[in-house]
Order: structure tokens, then sequence, then C-alpha cells
């Protein structure tokens, strides 16, 4: 069933038609950005694991490096201790970051709106 807009001079309008046509358009350049997203997600999650691995062996570097100076067990007890203190002062810093976002700001108060209103 054809949708018009009503009578023309020349007959009526079919507005059904460009509507489906802008609707299968939109669906195919969706489809087109989501894979672009996913492909683009699975090059920086193999570029995270690429850094992980150069951070590990690093870290194995430096504790066999610090192995010639003293026994292997202390080097490796300091490597884990500076990668210790390092996550420690990420972590400090990304839960300031949050802590100071609005949205977070939002939802702290609108969980303590709703808690008090439970008591």
């Amino acid at each position: 069933m054809a949708t018009s807009v009503g009578p023309t001079p020349g007959g009526q309008v079919d507005v059904e038609r460009p509507v489906r046509d802008e609707i299968r358009r939109a669906r195919s350049e969706l489809r087109e950005d989501a894979w672009r997203a996913r492909k683009t997600a699975g090059l920086f999650g193999g570029a995270v694991f690429a850094g992980c691995m150069v951070l590990w062996f690093l870290s194995l570097t430096l504790m066999f490096l610090l192995w010639g100076a003293m026994d292997l067990r202390w080097a490796a007890l300091i490597v884990t201790g500076v990668w210790a203190v390092a996550g420690a002062v990420l972590f400090a810093r990304g839960r300031r970051e949050v802590g100071g976002t609005a949205s977070a700001e939002r939802t702290s108060g609108h969980m303590t709106e709703t808690s008090e209103e439970a008591s």
C-alpha cells in the first residue's frame, strides 16, 4: 500500500519508496561503521597485547640484569615492586579522574537520593 501526500496535478506522490530506500542506505552505513569499529578494536587489542609483551620482556631483561648484582629472587622482587608502585599510581590517578567526571557525580548523587528514600 503506497502512502500518498495528497492530490497533485499529476497524481499522487509516493512517499513510501524514498523512505524505505533511505532506511536501507542507513542500515548499510551502520553495518559498514560497525565492521570498521570491530576491525579497529581488533587492531587496538593487538597493539595492547604487543605492548604487554614488550613490558613483560623488558621486566625480564631488567630482572636478569639485576641478577648479576644480587640473587635472582631479590631481583624479581624489586621488579615486581616497581610494577606494583606503577600500578598503584595509575590506579589512584584513574580513580581521581573518574571521581571528577560529571556523570560519576550524577550517579553518586542519584544513589544517595535513592538510598535516603529507601530508609
